[in-house]
């Protein structure tokens, strides 16, 4: 079957596709919330102007007028059709020569292996798919990487499966903080988009939660504006906030559900109260929360691909799998400059 390249596809339609086959980040919304880049739409259609294929692309402008393209989790297609992928990304190659692209970066939401902690990494890696973007599409596979420092998005991420008894692969001792903090009469409060934009308070409780999480760790993460963006872009983001019984708030978490899945991006908690279960607890009640809502999976966003941290543990104790994807790829479109970029903007990359 042949298909059309559409260039600049009606949003409308785009959005309506991405919200049935897509994930957060391929959302049009999701670009406005990355107000330092530019936005490209991209999409294939059949001979009925449906769209079977689509891309969400962030344009990073460059000095002398070049720029980066970066598809975060896509391209997007039926049934994540590899065929109508690089159909899509050899457009999106040839379209991208008026931004003045240099490459285009891409980490495909394909699975590269699933499991669970305890049974190990599975053996082998998804190369079949990855051989296809690279002889098919021209594109340059990053290779499995292991560190979130490597990649723009994590390769390796865990999440918490809603659709069943998630509570039966909680560890012991998640079932017990979950138990103390019912003891220390905490109480979680979950709040829909709509309620944030009516009470803007509740945004900035959740701001000063991550405020206690920067200074714990030394770094500094997203400011209240970012937060902002994400809440008035998306109609189904989140907050869940947990509190003590004097109205105090210990430790929130800002989500976005789209599609089926749960984007838990963002957590902070105040160090004071780490011994009162509070976090296992919050996770709980926005599980189950998802599950009435008619979420499928709950994305606790990435780990280090060792799996040996204490990060990785915690969420394991939480009930949650490993879902490794087949990574990053760069597609050159000016080889020779890419070349001279690509050390320029790793290095970068790393300060970061």
């Amino acid at each position: 079957m042949a298909y059309q390249f559409i260039s600049t596809p009606d949003e409308h339609a785009f959005e309506a596709y991405m919200s049935e086959h897509g994930v957060a980040l391929q959302s049009m919304h999701w670009a406005a919330v990355k107000s330092n880049w530019q936005r490209r739409l991209f999409a294939l259609e059949d001979s009925h102007h449906s769209i079977v294929a689509a891309a969400m692309v962030l344009v990073k402008p460059l000095p002398l007028g070049y720029s980066m393209y970066y598809i975060p989790r896509g391209p997007i297609a039926d049934g994540q059709d590899q065929d109508l992928m690089i159909e899509l990304l050899n457009h999106i190659k040839n379209a991208s020569r008026q931004d003045k692209c240099i490459f285009i970066k891409f980490d495909p939401y394909i699975l590269d292996n699933r499991f669970m902690l305890k049974d190990g990494r599975p053996e082998g890696h998804n190369q079949q798919a990855v051989d296809r973007f690279v002889n098919e599409g021209g594109a340059i596979h990053k290779g499995y990487t292991m560190s979130i420092a490597e990649t723009v998005q994590p390769r390796t991420n865990m999440g918490v499966d809603v659709t069943d008894d998630f509570t039966a692969r909680y560890a012991r001792n998640t079932r017990r903080a979950i138990k103390k903090a019912a003891k220390e009469n905490l109480e979680a409060e979950i709040y829909a988009a709509s309620d944030i934009r009516r009470n803007p308070d509740l945004l900035d409780v959740f701001s000063s939660l991550m405020h206690c999480t920067e200074d714990r760790k030394g770094v500094k993460l997203r400011d209240h504006d970012y937060f902002q963006r994400i809440v008035d872009q998306f109609d189904g983001a989140i907050i869940s906030l947990c509190r003590t019984a004097d109205g105090t708030y210990i430790s929130g978490i800002l989500s976005i559900g789209y599609n089926g899945k749960l984007e838990m991006l963002y957590m902070g908690n105040n160090n004071a109260y780490s011994k009162t279960g509070a976090s296992a607890f919050l996770y709980d009640a926005t599980y189950r929360y998802a599950q009435e809502h008619g979420i499928r999976y709950c994305d606790m966003s990435g780990v280090e691909g060792s799996l040996e941290d204490g990060l990785s543990n915690h969420k394991h104790s939480l009930g949650a799998d490993v879902r490794e994807y087949i990574g990053e790829f760069d597609i050159p479109v000016k080889p020779l400059m890419y070349k001279l970029v690509l050390p320029l903007y790793e290095k970068k990359t790393a300060v970061q």
